[in-house]
């Protein structure tokens, strides 16, 4: 009987081998003695693993047997995909069997007759039902999600580039997004059509790439502009047309603090700096970096002892970085961060809770409202709105945002004009209440089901039509610009509860008179949703106000893709005309807000090159699509077409890896 060979073991050490000197091989070896390490070792060499003659031929056999089976079902088409870790190119009927049959060769699928191939599909469709959607979801090792917006800010040509609008041409993987992100509608579009990101390369290629390390000269606080606007005007136009949006601040306490000027902590500077950045963004014209100054000036405070201040201003102050001035400056994934920290000061401080005596009932102040509760109230629920419309796109949980069992705080009621802002904070409350549970819906695991979407989108028309307007003819500015705000949020949300069933008609590319009525109703409500969110931001932009195209641009391009998505689906559809009415009439909006707005101008150019692509006719790969897939494919493809209220699961719709716009 023949022995096996033992493995050797090398002849130098490891700790010769990481020093890369000469090893004596002695044990232990001299240099092991002489540097008194404690264990010298050597490592027993692996076998090398060569292929024999007869298993290289056997693997030849194998793949000739297959290639009559692969030309028979890609000859009609002849799709192939490129794979780049190999090399080559591979038939997509290759990964299409290796997907509905991943444990089984092709070889044995050829001795089985149609009947035992769906039998086995139907069971490997219950194998892979058992896995976590968030498996799916995992990046690889080598591949980890990062960024880098403070770093991004510094370079000019990034500032627009935003992670979660999708405006970020970055190849990099980046933040997680769900399927109520822009980035899923960016990505259905790539895979209907891949020019679009050919285009798009060439366009932004020069932008694309991550930006360098600045030096540390660039990042100190720069110094003030040649004009500059004032303190005064600043603090005039903040409750002029911030303070109506978000009601955080006690204008009168404010401006007494700032009139005295002697306060000179870290938690008033900080808060006091960035009431100057937003109003100097309300004010300013185009062009202007006044809030620039205003900002380098409240970076001073926030670094990291400034998280262990606990107190009402550094929690107003965090409130306004990362609930409005971090969304203005293209950082939603900083700002996340940012109210993530604010909300976890507000439960120290007990904000979420309702205060009581010793004897456990509520506080009294003999029938007078108390100043500091009312205070509390009020900025526990502008953070809790906040979160709210800076998480709407997000995908992402919702973190018990709200939890009723936990959280019993009362609305505030110490408003000057009670009929007017104490109303809006009451309609925006019991609205975002209605956000928060629909952005958890779209964050679970679970499937997406189109009657659950349209039980919330019930709740949402019942809010509105509990919600008359309170606003006169001739209302001031600062309550138009609520009106107008709380209008595009309330479509905005409407246009993402139903945009799923868009995106996953998209996926499968069936005739739309085949799909489920309740999702043939979905689909139709979220164009028409879209050109109406479009028409009301035309009717509501003049005058131009930074405040007000800050945050309508963002919605105009939201509403802009679903329209751009239908085009790509159904160019010759009967509404087509007023689908490309509507793209054109928001290229020239943004055209207007682009000197107002950097993201205005990056979205009038992702918009428009993807606009030109979608009077390029679809391929006939796609046209004949379904005559590729058959009803296993649907079943594997995790598809329940035949149940009652149609459901599938979003979370596999495009899979995780998408070039451009990579999640």
């Amino acid at each position: 009987m023949t022995s096996v060979p033992q493995p050797r073991a090398n002849k130098t050490c490891s700790e010769c081998r990481r020093r890369k000197i000469r090893c004596d091989g002695n044990q232990p070896c001299g240099q092991c003695v002489y540097y008194e390490v404690p264990d010298c070792q050597y490592v027993v060499r692996k076998r090398r693993k060569l292929a024999s003659r007869p298993r290289v031929q056997g693997h030849y056999s194998v793949e000739e047997s297959i290639s009559p089976v692969s030309d028979t079902v890609t000859r009609p088409h002849g799709q192939v995909v490129r794979d780049e870790s190999h090399g080559k190119n591979i038939p997509a009927a290759n990964i299409i069997l290796s997907k509905l049959f991943p444990s089984h060769s092709p070889e044995y699928l050829m001795q089985l007759s149609s009947s035992e191939l769906a039998s086995l599909a139907q069971a490997s469709n219950s194998i892979l039902s058992d896995q976590s959607p968030l498996d799916r979801e995992v990046p690889d090792s080598g591949d980890e999600r990062d960024w880098n917006e403070a770093q991004e800010q510094e370079n000019p040509e990034s500032q627009a580039c935003d992670d979660v609008n999708g405006l970020s041409l970055n190849a990099h993987r980046r933040s997680f997004m769900g399927i109520s992100s822009t980035r899923a509608i960016l990505r259905a579009m790539l895979k209907l059509k891949p020019s679009i990101q050919q285009e798009l390369s060439k366009f932004f290629g020069r932008t694309s790439s991550a930006p360098t390390t600045l030096p540390a000269s660039q990042n100190k606080t720069p110094h003030a502009p040649k004009t500059i606007i004032d303190e005064q005007t600043c603090i005039e136009a903040y409750f002029e047309h911030v303070q109506g949006i978000i009601p955080l601040l006690d204008e009168d306490e404010f401006r007494n603090h700032w009139v005295q000027g002697v306060r000179c902590d870290s938690a008033w500077l900080a808060l006091l700096n960035m009431v100057l950045a937003l109003g100097a963004v309300a004010a300013g014209g185009p062009g202007d970096k006044s809030d620039d100054f205003y900002y380098s000036r409240a970076k001073e405070h926030f670094n990291f002892e400034f998280l262990g201040i606990g107190s009402i201003e550094s929690l107003q102050a965090l409130c306004l970085l990362g609930g409005c001035y971090l969304h203005y400056r293209n950082s939603p994934n900083m700002a996340y961060a940012v109210m993530g920290a604010a909300f976890r000061i507000a439960l120290a401080l007990g904000l979420h809770r309702e205060p009581v005596n010793a004897d456990g009932s509520g506080l009294s102040t003999g029938g007078r409202k108390d100043p500091k509760l009312e205070t509390r109230r009020r900025i526990w629920w502008c953070l809790f709105c906040l979160d709210t419309w800076g998480g709407m796109t997000l995908g992402r949980p919702t973190l018990s945002r709200w939890d009723p069992g936990a959280m019993d705080v009362s609305l505030p009621s110490d408003f000057k004009d009670p009929t007017i802002l104490a109303f809006f904070l009451t309609c925006t409350q019991r609205f975002c209440v209605l956000a928060t549970k629909m952005q958890q819906h779209f964050a679970n695991i679970n499937t997406w089901n189109c009657n659950g979407v349209q039980a919330l989108d019930q709740e949402v028309l019942d809010w509105s039509e509990s919600t008359p307007s309170p606003f006169p003819p001739a209302c001031p500015e600062r309550l138009i610009t609520q009106q107008y705000m709380m209008q595009n949020r309330y479509l905005n949300l409407r246009l993402l509860l139903y945009r799923p069933a868009l995106l996953s008609w998209a996926a499968r590319t069936a005739p739309f008179n085949s799909l489920q009525p309740d999702e043939q109703y979905a689909i139709q409500q979220c164009r028409a949703i879209a050109c109406q969110a479009i028409e009301y931001i035309a009717s509501k932009m003049h005058p131009l106000l930074k405040v007000r195209i800050w945050t309508a641009s963002w919605y105009l391009y939201q509403a802009c893709l679903v329209l751009l998505l239908s085009l790509i689906i159904e160019p010759e559809h009967a509404e087509s005309w007023t689908w490309r009415s509507m793209i054109e009439k928001t290229l020239d909006m943004f055209e207007s807000m682009g000197p107002w707005s950097v993201a205005a101008s990056r979205s009038k150019r992702v918009v428009a090159i993807i606009y030109g692509a979608c009077r390029v006719p679809l391929n006939d790969a796609y046209n004949d699509m379904s005559n590729v897939f058959d009803a296993t494919a649907w079943d594997q493809l995790t598809y329940d077409m035949s149940a009652d209220g149609w459901q599938t699961d979003t979370f596999s719709l495009w899979g995780d890896d998408f070039n451009m716009y990579s999640a």
